[in-house]
């Protein structure tokens, strides 16, 4: 996710500066990406995707639904963009299996 947010911003905000911020805030990883790029009309650009066929933003709302998570896209023309992503954070264990750290 933090790949494709930063591919979107080279491609099109003609951003002069990004931030990247990456916490563990149990019980959620939290990521946060802004830029001072030309930002957009979020809905607009959505369904401008959706007619268009392009997986941008589309593949990023998807992969965190898989993981259980939310995306917050704020953006507005002049004015840059900011990504919130947040997902469950799930222990890995040496045997293999996921377990919920708030138990």
């Amino acid at each position: 996710m933090i790949q494709e947010g930063l591919n979107n911003i080279k491609k099109h905000a003609r951003a002069s500066h990004v931030t990247v911020r990456l916490v563990a805030s149990s019980p959620n990883i939290i990521l946060r990406i802004e830029d001072n790029g030309r930002g957009f009309n979020v809905e607009q650009r959505l369904a401008q995707s959706i007619k268009e066929k392009r997986l941008g933003l589309s593949s990023m709302e998807e992969r965190v639904s898989l993981l259980g998570g939310r995306l917050s896209i704020k953006s507005h023309p002049s004015k840059g963009t900011s990504l919130f992503i947040e997902v469950p954070c799930k222990e890995r264990t040496d045997d293999g299996k996921n377990y919920d750290t708030d138990r």
